[in-house]
């Protein structure tokens, strides 16, 4: 149990660190947000991959636990305004049935959602309360959306830090 408790602990350490260089882009330029989320990033993905699992309750979350609508286009706003012209770009779906014809991506919209996700429940869990469901929510968001543009964020962090010649 003590394991468990010390990879959640692990996990909430990285998403507030994760939050935290979100929360500081605002009036940066691309060049050291790329070069922080190239640190943050992995070290998230990293922390939930670890997650322990959790049986799922039938308690839901309350709203509270999680960002509204316009907090996350606030964020998603700023966000396209620190990248400019570095935040579309293309991808595939990288196998399954579908055809894998070009698709837009937007580096802001990836980093706000993955934002929106780790950022659920973090005021509740800090207070106690329901923790079990938190974790498993967490867990599930990674698996089922937010791992999925934290893997093209960080490709495209990737990209740009190789076109700078590596971090500043």
């Amino acid at each position: 149990m003590s394991d468990d408790l010390d990879r959640v602990a692990a996990f909430r350490e990285a998403a507030e660190r994760y939050a935290a260089v979100i929360d500081a882009a605002d009036g940066k330029t691309a060049e050291p947000a790329f070069a922080e989320l190239a640190f943050v990033l992995p070290a998230l993905y990293r922390a939930a991959v670890q997650l322990p699992r959790v049986a799922a309750t039938t308690a839901a979350l309350p709203d509270s636990a999680r960002l509204t609508h316009e907090q996350w286009t606030a964020i998603l706003r700023r966000l396209e305004t620190v990248f400019g012209v570095d935040d579309g770009y293309w991808t595939v779906v990288p196998f399954g049935e579908e055809k894998r014809d070009p698709l837009v991506g937007s580096l802001a919209d990836d980093l706000a959602d993955i934002y929106r996700d780790v950022r659920t429940g973090a005021d509740l869990y800090e207070a106690g309360d329901l923790q079990d469901e938190i974790i498993w929510e967490w867990r599930f968001s990674f698996w089922s959306h937010w791992g999925w543009h934290a893997v093209d964020a960080l490709r495209i962090v990737h990209a740009r830090l190789a076109e700078m010649g590596g971090p500043p």
